[in-house]
């Protein structure tokens, strides 16, 4: 190849990739508006509920009015958004934003413990797929459209870019990480975050600062401690099992709701039935909603559990149960939320056992069973970085990793798969590998008999 044409060769690399980013921009500002309207009306829905709390009872007739619309609207986007993402026919369609914004209002307004950033990415996802549709492009810039529209939802909802531009990249059904939209993506979870903060509206800060002369760890310098680095691979084997308890609870709840109820409709009333007799079984609001602030002291959130003593022994399975009921029965809003309470909380109860600043491992847990959950450990990895700071980014990505790999391929009913990369504790992959050995071995055999007989 000529030099004139390596040159007109990455000239016109650059011109398509300059193309692809300004396609993203309109979209994004439109879906870091609507994350906008999104996070300030579940903050508005939230405060209602907690003034008027008898709002509770009205959850099984909010999972009725869900299940109405959605089936009314021809809406069959997943409302486990981490389990259908990592497929392109996940059901989200330029026309899924307004379904699951109103649904996802429903659910925090009557108590259902469920997320909002979720409905976010959706929205995201559907509005890039609008965009894609109104300038007609072709199947390759329809992809990078709708992930930089998830990129622009995640980094509006969250505030963290550079997290939301990996995000929609690494979780892909082929485990090929698609470089060509990386800039497109980038820019557009920027414009979206930053679409955010125009209107007003600044997503939770989790910052925790880590710094404290009582402790050896935070003396503000990088610096590997092997004891502490064990017990984070600990927290990290605790977060990928938990991931895989959660989805695996909520899948076998979906599939055998749908096979024993034949009325439909009756799933999210059972289900909101169930969220008011756990609610009265624990006699606390502690799981109701989004769970990511408390208004009393003693009171457990995602914010309390970054303090020493700031959740109980079980928090982190009362979270799940009451996350699992509300995603599994069909209301909608997400789990991510719930994903990061269950994590946070699950940190800072093994922080006391293993006598380790309640602080780090309640970052360490929220990020790690992120990356279980989703199967994205690169992305909680920088989640961890953007929102905790860089110092500890060993213990951040030992974690998520090991999460990863101990959230093995799991399922939402017998036969179906929800990701399609293989993992080292896959049985079909350990099945494949004792073949391979198999085989590998008694080639070597008849290689040494036909070499002895000869």
């Amino acid at each position: 190849m000529q030099l004139s044409e390596k040159y007109s060769a990455q000239f016109g690399l650059i011109k398509r990739t300059l193309w692809w980013s300004l396609l993203t921009i309109p979209s994004s500002i439109v879906t870091g508006s609507f994350v906008a309207l999104l996070l300030s009306s579940v903050d508005r829905v939230t405060s209602t509920r907690l003034y008027y709390p008898w709002l509770l009872f009205f959850l099984p007739l909010a999972g009725f009015i869900t299940w109405f619309l959605l089936k009314r609207l021809h809406e069959k986007s997943d409302n486990i958004i981490l389990t259908g993402i990592h497929y392109a026919d996940a059901g989200v369609t330029r026309k899924s934003a307004g379904p699951v914004f109103i649904t996802t209002l429903l659910t925090h307004l009557c108590g259902g413990s469920a997320g909002r950033e979720d409905a976010a990415l959706q929205i995201g996802g559907s509005i890039g797929s609008l965009f894609a549709w109104l300038f007609r492009l072709e199947t390759t810039l329809v992809r990078v459209v709708t992930s930089s529209g998830i990129a622009a939802a995640f980094g509006a909802a969250f505030g963290i870019p550079v997290s939301g531009a990996l995000f929609p990249l690494e979780a892909v059904k082929s485990g090929n990480f698609p470089y060509n939209a990386l800039i497109p993506c980038l820019t557009a979870s920027i414009i979206g975050m930053l679409t955010c903060n125009f209107w007003g509206i600044h997503p939770t800060q989790f910052q925790v600062i880590f710094f404290s002369k009582l402790h050896p760890l935070f003396a503000g310098t990088f610096h590997i401690a092997p004891l502490l680095l064990l017990k984070v691979a600990g927290l990290g084997v605790a977060s990928g099992l938990v991931s895989c308890l959660f989805f695996g609870l909520a899948g076998w709840i979906r599939y055998y709701t749908d096979k024993i109820i034949s009325l439909k409709w009756l799933i999210p009333i059972i289900g909101g039935i169930l969220i008011i007799m756990l609610y009265y079984l624990l006699a606390t609001p502690d799981y109701l909603g989004l769970g990511v602030t408390s208004a009393g002291q003693q009171a457990v959130s995602i914010a309390s559990a970054f303090k020493a003593g700031g959740a109980h022994t079980w928090s982190w399975w009362w979270k799940l149960l009451f996350a699992v009921i509300t995603l599994g029965f069909g209301f909608r809003g997400g789990e991510i939320i719930p994903l990061l309470f269950i994590g946070a909380t699950l940190g800072n109860v093994l922080a006391t056992l293993l006598q380790v600043p309640a602080e780090l491992f309640a970052a360490v847990g929220f990020i790690a069973v992120f990356a279980g959950a989703a199967n994205t450990p690169f992305t909680a990895t920088f989640i961890g970085i953007e929102l905790f700071g860089g110092q500890y980014v060993v213990y951040y990505a030992f974690a998520c990793f090991i999460a990863y790999f101990f959230s093995p391929v799991i399922q939402s009913k017998p036969g179906h798969r929800f990701i399609a990369i293989p993992k080292i504790f896959d049985t079909g992959f350990v099945k494949d590998t004792l073949l391979d050995l198999k085989i590998e071995t008694e080639r070597f055999y008849n290689s040494k008999k036909d070499a002895s007989s000869s």
